[in-house]
C-alpha cells in the first residue's frame, strides 16, 4: 500500500503549490460513478511499492454532477510512468495522467475571472512606419543601389518637383517645354535614377514624357506615383507607373480641373487674371507693348517679330525670380546668336 499523507500535509497541500500526480476524468459522471472511480483508483494503489519519487495524487473530474472538481487522495504515490499508465488502463473512468511540477489547488479550482478588455484595448497598436532599410532585402538585386543616400536624394528631389504638377500658372506649352528639358537632362541630373529607369524599361521617363503631352492627368494616379518615387518605394514604381500611363492612354483627365477660356499667351493670362480679380473689364491687347519694368531702349532692341516671344520669355523668368530687364537682355543675346 502507498504511504498515507500526514494530517498537517493534507491541509497544507490545498494552499501551497507542490509537485503532484494528476489523473483526469474528462467524461461527465454522476456522484456515484465518481465515488466508484476513486475507489477503483485506491484499489489499484494497494499494489504499488513505496519507491522512488513519491507525490500526492489529485483526481480532476471535468464534470461530476455538472461540477468541476479537484479531489485529493490521502496517499503518496510513486511517480512511475509505467505504473501510472497501467493505472489509467485499469480504471475506465480515468482518461489520462500528468506529472505536474507545481500543482496549485486554489488557482486551478478557483481561477480568477478574466478582465474584460475595453474596445480601445482591442484595437491594434499603430506600428512605426518601416524605413527604406527595412525593405531593401525585398528589392531585386539589380535595384538595390537605389538604397544609397545619393539615389534617395535624387528620388526625393524629383518626386518633390512633380508632386506639384501641373505647376502653378504654367501653360500647357510651358509644361511641355519643362518635360522636354527634363527628358534631355535626365541622365545628367539624375544618373542613378536614369540607370534604374533603364533597368525598368524606361517607366520613369515615359511618365515624364506623357505628362508633358497630357499635363492634366488624373490626380490620384499621378500623385500616388510621384509620392511612391519620392519615398523610394521601389517595389511599387513599375505598377503605379503602368496605372498612370493606362489612365493617360484612356484619355482620362483631372475631373476637378477648372476649365476656362484659353488666352493667347502666358503673359496675357497673368495680366488678365490680375485685372479680373479687381473687377475691371479685360482689354484684349492686339499688339505687344513695352512692359513697364523694361526700359524703352531695351525694348527697341528686340526685333518686332520676336517681341511677343520676349514677353513670354520674361514672364517665365519672372516666376523663377529673374527681373524682366535681365530676361530681356538674355533674350536679345540669344536672338543675336541665332
Amino acid at each position: 500500500m502507498t504511504t498515507k499523507l500526514p494530517d498537517d500535509d493534507d491541509s497544507k497541500l490545498y494552499t501551497v503549490p507542490h509537485a503532484a500526480i494528476l489523473l483526469t476524468a474528462e467524461q461527465p459522471l454522476s456522484r456515484e460513478a465518481g465515488i466508484a472511480a476513486m475507489q477503483a483508483v485506491t484499489a489499484c494503489l494497494e499494489a504499488a511499492d513505496d519507491t522512488g519519487d513519491m507525490r500526492p495524487m489529485w483526481i480532476k473530474f471535468e464534470s461530476i454532477d455538472t461540477v468541476h472538481i479537484y479531489h485529493l487522495l490521502a496517499v503518496r504515490v510513486p511517480a512511475s510512468r509505467s505504473f501510472l499508465g497501467e493505472l489509467v488502463k485499469a480504471v475506465p473512468s480515468i482518461d489520462r495522467f500528468n506529472l505536474v511540477a507545481s500543482f496549485d489547488y486554489r488557482a486551478r479550482q478557483y481561477p480568477k475571472p478574466r478582465k474584460r478588455v475595453s474596445v480601445s484595448g482591442k484595437m491594434p497598436v499603430k506600428q512605426a512606419p518601416r524605413s527604406v532599410e527595412d525593405y531593401v532585402s525585398e528589392w531585386p538585386l539589380k535595384l538595390r543601389f537605389l538604397a544609397t543616400d545619393e539615389a534617395r536624394r535624387e528620388a526625393r528631389e524629383l518626386g518633390s518637383i512633380y508632386e506639384r504638377w501641373p505647376f502653378f500658372n504654367f501653360s500647357d506649352e510651358d509644361l511641355r517645354e519643362t518635360s522636354d528639358r527634363l527628358m534631355r537632362d535626365f541622365g545628367e541630373r539624375y544618373p542613378l535614377l536614369a540607370e534604374a529607369d533603364r533597368i525598368m524599361g524606361g517607366k520613369i521617363t515615359k511618365v515624364i514624357a506623357e505628362l508633358g503631352r497630357h499635363p492634366h492627368a488624373p490626380v490620384w494616379e499621378r500623385k500616388r506615383f510621384w509620392a511612391t518615387l519620392k519615398n523610394c518605394a521601389v517595389m511599387s514604381w513599375e505598377a503605379f507607373a503602368d496605372d498612370l500611363l493606362a489612365e493617360i492612354a484612356a484619355g482620362r483627365t483631372d475631373r476637378f480641373r477648372f476649365h476656362e477660356e484659353r488666352l493667347g499667351t502666358a503673359a496675357e493670362r497673368h495680366l488678365h487674371r490680375d485685372i479680373a480679380q479687381k473687377g475691371k473689364p479685360v482689354v484684349t491687347v492686339s499688339e505687344p507693348r513695352c512692359p513697364p519694368s523694361v526700359s524703352q531702349a531695351l525694348w527697341l532692341r528686340v526685333p518686332e517679330e520676336h517681341r511677343q516671344e520676349a514677353i513670354e520669355f520674361a514672364a517665365r523668368g519672372l516666376r523663377r525670380g529673374i527681373h524682366p530687364e535681365d530676361a530681356f537682355e538674355d533674350f536679345v543675346s540669344s536672338i543675336a546668336s541665332r
